[in-house]
């Protein structure tokens, strides 16, 4: 009787530790995970105080509660897209001279899948010398469109490279 209690009671040890030891790293996880969370809609609200113009703040708020196309039925994407790039383009036409506003409206048409048109308003921004715009037109050559045989370039490498040079230049030394 007596091994029996004790074989009962390491077993019951051996069950329960690996069971407590999980239940404080979830709790852990959730923690930091809480934090993180925290942290990044602090900066999203930051990134949004900065932006004076109403319209551009909508356009901004849009890009950043985009839904992932995985998460919402196709229909929903597209009429989501569609208020997004609405909502970009009224803010590019009140503040024309906003590059943000710019960036995030090529996004939006990026996101759309309407290539030809998304690089226009990131070129516009580029071409005042944002920084911002011509980084992007450099990842947007080096993520998206290099090596892809089925799609017409319409970032070639040297607008990519001068545009990477470009904006190397803007950093202070």
């Amino acid at each position: 009787m007596k091994v029996l209690r004790i074989i009962l009671v390491t077993l019951a040890i051996l069950i329960a530790v690996p069971v407590i030891a999980m239940q404080a790293i979830g709790l852990y996880v959730n923690a930091v995970t809480s934090k993180i969370e925290e942290a990044e809609k602090k900066a999203k609200q930051a990134e949004l105080d900065r932006v004076t113009n109403p319209l551009a703040r909508e356009c901004l708020r849009m890009k950043q509660d985009r839904p992932s196309s995985w998460d919402v039925d196709e229909q929903k994407y597209r009429d989501y897209l569609n208020r997004y790039i609405d909502a970009c383009r009224q803010a590019v036409a009140s503040d024309p001279a906003d590059n943000r506003a710019k960036i995030t409206l090529s996004s939006a048409l990026f996101d759309a899948d309407r290539r030809a048109e998304a690089i226009v308003p990131l070129r516009e921004a580029a071409s005042t010398g944002d920084a911002d715009a011509l980084v992007e037109i450099f990842e947007w050559h080096k993520s998206w469109e290099r090596g892809d045989v089925d799609r017409v370039q319409i970032v070639k490498r040297d607008e990519a490279a001068n545009a990477l040079r470009a904006a190397a230049a803007m950093v202070p030394r």
